[in-house]
């Protein structure tokens, strides 16, 4: 099983992302209700978040900003509880009409530990990007 995670799995995560992508509400099936999402408060409406629903505030200002904007999943690790998922944040700027490519991690927490991922809920997700590209792409001057 590479990284700690089985292809089943694998495929299982990518379909969550595909989902998101082509915007089916299912997706957030996958999450407690409640479960904290953070988004780096640099980026426009970033914050933490009360769950999937609330975060909707977060996804609806960046496809504002961005033409069809998508993660692109590329590697998966597992440790104990934890998914790291490492890709690409794609889609195109708006404003500035920037192909943008910047490099994410998605980190989620998983109820059980001991169980597959698949169908198991996940009750924490945190996004880490270059913040300061993303904000260059779509035409925001970086803050500081």
């Amino acid at each position: 099983m590479p990284y700690g995670v089985s292809e089943a799995e694998i495929e299982w995560v990518r379909e969550g992302y595909r989902m998101f992508r082509e915007g089916d509400p299912a997706f957030m099936d996958r999450y407690e209700p409640d479960a904290p999402i953070t988004i780096p408060a640099s980026l426009p409406a970033g914050g933490v978040y009360a769950g999937p629903w609330e975060a909707m505030e977060f996804w609806t200002i960046v496809a504002e900003l961005i033409e069809n904007p998508y993660p692109d999943p590329e590697e998966f690790v597992r440790a104990g509880d934890r998914l790291i998922v490492l890709g690409t944040w794609r889609g195109r700027s708006r404003q500035t009409g920037k192909e943008i490519a910047i490099r994410i991690v998605h980190a989620f927490r998983h109820r059980d530990p001991e169980a597959t991922l698949i169908g198991n809920k996940i009750i924490s997700a945190e996004l880490f990007a270059d913040t300061a590209a993303f904000l260059e792409a779509i035409g925001h001057p970086t803050p500081g």
